[in-house]
């Protein structure tokens, strides 16, 4: 056999053993490779449009839950957002998608509500918002 084809065989068993034990560590821990599947945390992935909306939107629930907890405590709606810092929310959090904050209407009957907010993304206009139920809406 010649030297070249046997420095070509010897090559190709030397990557597969690398692959092998590549393949290896790759199974025993899985969060250590490239390509693993696993996702960087929220925080840390880049605030595209899409996300900030996401986000306020995450926000804009955690004001829903704060506003039910204050209705099964107190029996009433509150009056305003303020209302709810700092016992049912540390501080009322911002949309991501606004200069503006998070507004909260509450309707003639005194028993439903809407917490709304604005995007502009790509020099649009836009408003969503969640009412009582959780359901989300928006005006694109």
């Amino acid at each position: 056999m010649s030297s070249a084809r046997r420095h070509s065989r010897r090559r190709i068993a030397i990557v597969a053993v690398l692959v092998t034990v590549g393949a290896g560590v790759y199974m025993a821990f899985p969060g250590l490779g490239f390509f693993s599947g696993t996702r960087l945390p929220r925080e840390a992935r880049p605030l595209t449009p899409q996300r900030q909306r996401e986000d306020s939107e995450i926000r804009a629930r955690s004001i829903l839950a704060a506003i039910r907890a204050y209705k099964n405590r107190h029996g009433k709606l509150p009056v305003a957002l303020a209302s709810l810092v700092p016992q049912f929310l540390p501080e009322i959090p911002s949309p991501l998608t606004s200069t503006m904050p998070f507004q909260y209407v509450v309707n003639p009957d005194g028993q439903s509500f809407i917490v709304k907010w604005e995007a502009y993304p790509n020099s649009m206009y836009q408003r969503f918002w969640i009412d009582q139920d959780g359901k989300n809406y928006a005006d694109l």
